[in-house]
């Protein structure tokens, strides 16, 4: 250690430290260091670490011989690894690319967690990574542990394009016809969202999860009259064939007279 040093220096030093190898063992070896800092004795230390007196001796004495580059774990030569680099660069796509729910069977879950990885791995390549082994995988391939969040799923321009110019037509027969409902027809499910946890995703970057899915809630189909602006809606447990033709029915029971042009959910008249 650098005798010259102040201690708001090695503090400083050792946040940086932190930063740069943002790993457990490091994090610990860290604190050893504060803590002896502020007057801590090994024995004291050991406790509030967890760890032997002996383990803390070792630290401390690396510390003052080796400085601060003492604190990180020398990199053992071990057996290669289970996956090649292209399997690896294939899981690594899509962790980013992809949900679980997205390629993992009977699975729900929107964020990528160390265990869901390693399902992954096995169901992709039959390999059994341990629990360190996994992490070891994910640090490698710049994977950090972050919070995502929701982005609002865009709609086609394309489709809503083709909607506008499809539409001055239904109104123009509104103007042409006495008796013509045009109803605007749509499902919806008031989602029961998951909570928003963190994941595995590149460092420095956050996942954007689009704020539709698979999630348990209110099935909800409807109408709205174009004209008079009045609503008719049902609420479902589930949403099939037989609940849309139920749905249609109850229309025709509203509108017994006249014709009626539906706008769908799809753009698309009719």
């Amino acid at each position: 250690m650098n005798p010259a040093l102040s201690n708001d220096e090695i503090l400083e030093q050792l946040k940086a430290l932190e930063k740069d190898h943002p790993t457990h063992r490091v994090f610990n070896h860290c604190m050893v260091v504060r803590l002896s800092l502020e007057g801590y004795t090994q024995r004291e230390i050991a406790k509030i670490v967890d760890c032997n007196p002996s383990t803390v001796n070792q630290i401390l004495k690396r510390f003052h011989e080796q400085g601060i580059e003492g604190l990180v774990p020398i990199k053992q030569q071990g057996r290669p690894h289970f996956l090649s680099s292209d399997k690896e660069k294939h899981i690594v796509q899509i962790i980013i690319e992809k949900q679980p729910r997205d390629v993992l069977e009977d699975c729900v879950d929107c964020s990528w967690t160390a265990p869901l990885v390693m399902v992954l791995i096995k169901t992709l390549y039959g390999v059994k990574f341990s629990e360190e082994g996994i992490y070891h995988f994910l640090h490698r391939n710049h994977l950090s542990w972050t919070c995502p969040s929701y982005v609002l799923a865009k709609a086609d321009p394309e489709k809503q394009e083709q909607f506008k110019e499809n539409f001055q037509d239904v109104k123009k027969k509104l103007t042409e016809e006495d008796d013509l409902h045009v109803l605007f027809e749509d499902e919806s499910m008031i989602r029961d969202y998951q909570a928003i946890m963190k994941n595995w995703f590149l460092v420095g970057h956050q996942r954007l999860i689009p704020t539709y899915g698979k999630h348990e809630g209110a099935k909800l189909i409807g109408t709205l009259d174009y004209v008079t602006g009045e609503i008719h809606l049902i609420e479902r447990q589930k949403y099939d064939a037989q609940v849309f033709l139920e749905f249609l029915k109850q229309i025709l029971e509203l509108y017994p007279t006249g014709k009626i042009i539906g706008t769908m959910s799809s753009l698309r008249t009719t």
